[in-house]
């Protein structure tokens, strides 16, 4: 049985404004503005949108801190993993592994919640634990990204990878040269 939900896409622009306040001083700033996208609309860095419920709020974000317990922030929207699946369907699907090669030259077979690490440990990446889902053309990989600085975490994100799809490109924020994808080149899927 198919369940059809109700999905909204969402974007945040800024817009800058003029406004005079009570006193007559003119007040300049910048309001960030969310507003709904055509379904064509997505993510040009690496073909993915961000597909909620309609009633759940989607906010910015620049790190896991940002957003409320039990989200991350996926691709700069605070979310949680379960909302990038269908669960609802008689045959439930989960990879065991997943083959990963790095823009380093790199080839690794790795579990969920296992990963590796570059930039001599600076950026640790590893597959986040998912649910079983239903099998869809959408189908995404979650790769946790952990930005460290003298071997303290600075930053934690996670970034959407489709399967043979490079990932953006993943730059550390106190390393300026820095540049380095992954890309899914395979997934050891069980059906049931």
């Amino acid at each position: 049985m198919l369940v059809l939900l109700p999905l909204l896409l969402v974007s945040c622009n800024t817009l800058e404004k003029t406004v005079q306040d009570s006193s007559s001083d003119t007040v300049s700033g910048s309001l960030e503005i969310v507003e709904p996208l055509a379904v064509d609309d997505v993510n040009e860095q690496n073909n993915t949108a961000l597909i909620v419920n309609s009633t759940q709020l989607v906010s910015a974000c620049q790190s896991d801190d940002e957003c409320a317990q039990g989200e991350y922030c996926i691709d700069d929207h605070c979310g949680k993993l379960t909302d990038l699946y269908i669960q609802d369907c008689e045959v439930k699907c989960n990879f065991a592994s997943a083959e990963i090669t790095t823009s380093d030259g790199q080839v690794f077979t790795v579990k969920q919640g296992l990963g590796s690490y570059t930039l001599a440990g600076a950026l640790e990446w590893k597959l986040l634990r998912i649910s079983d889902y239903c099998k869809s053309a959408d189908f995404v990989i979650p790769i946790k990204l952990l930005f460290k600085d003298k071997g303290k975490i600075i930053n934690e994100v996670v970034t959407l990878t489709r399967i043979g799809e490079q990932s953006k490109v993943l730059k550390h924020p106190t390393i300026p040269s820095s540049a380095f994808t992954l890309t899914v080149s395979s997934i050891a899927e069980e059906c049931s």
